[in-house]
């Protein structure tokens, strides 16, 4: 018996992606992310919700919070710079 014929090629159950979607998986919260130190999502996270129009307050913030942990310390700065220009007053103004 060949083995590309042990099973027939197409089946009556579901992809599993379905599967996955039947469960009622919810999407993580950010600050679920940020206590698995799971900085990688919470970046993906933000930026998901940037691009649909969602952003988060400090959205910024937490996206150079994440980068500076994931050891990318020019993205990290660069998100420092964005939140601050966003803020009413300038945190480094003493």
């Amino acid at each position: 018996m060949m083995l590309s014929r042990a099973k027939p090629a197409v089946g009556g159950t579901p992809p599993p992606g379905d599967k996955r979607r039947k469960k009622g998986k919810k999407v993580p919260q950010l600050e679920e992310l940020l206590a698995q130190r799971d900085f990688t999502g919470a970046i993906a996270l933000l930026e998901f919700k940037r691009h649909v129009g969602e952003q988060e307050e400090d959205a910024d913030l937490w996206i150079g919070y994440s980068a500076f942990h994931l050891g990318d310390y020019k993205r990290a700065l660069e998100g420092w710079n964005q939140w601050n220009h966003t803020r009413k007053g300038s945190v480094m103004e003493w």
